[in-house]
């Protein structure tokens, strides 16, 4: 859902759809938003003060393992399978 002033996601929207794929979402005290994997260490952290920017990179993040992406979308997998996909292809 957008808002009709800026065009920018809401933060709502945001949380439910970055969720429903496994990577996480939440406002930071300084008001920039972290992306990451649901259990992702520091290191994987994106952070942003665009809620638009913030939801591209979370889909992306996921995107990149494909399969996995392609099977949250279609609701085979739970939250943080993105995450759990890309921990198991890392340790093969």
């Amino acid at each position: 859902m957008l808002n009709s002033y800026s065009m920018e996601p809401r933060a709502g929207f945001v949380k439910s759809e970055l969720k429903s794929i496994g990577i996480s979402f939440r406002k930071t005290d300084a008001g920039d938003y972290r992306v990451n994997y649901r259990n992702g260490v520091e290191a994987t952290a994106y952070y942003t003060d665009s809620l638009q920017d913030a939801l591209d990179t979370g889909r992306a993040m996921c995107r990149k393992y494909g399969e996995a992406y392609a099977a949250a979308q279609a609701g085979g997998m739970s939250n943080g399978d993105c995450h759990e996909f890309a921990t198991d292809q890392a340790t093969r």
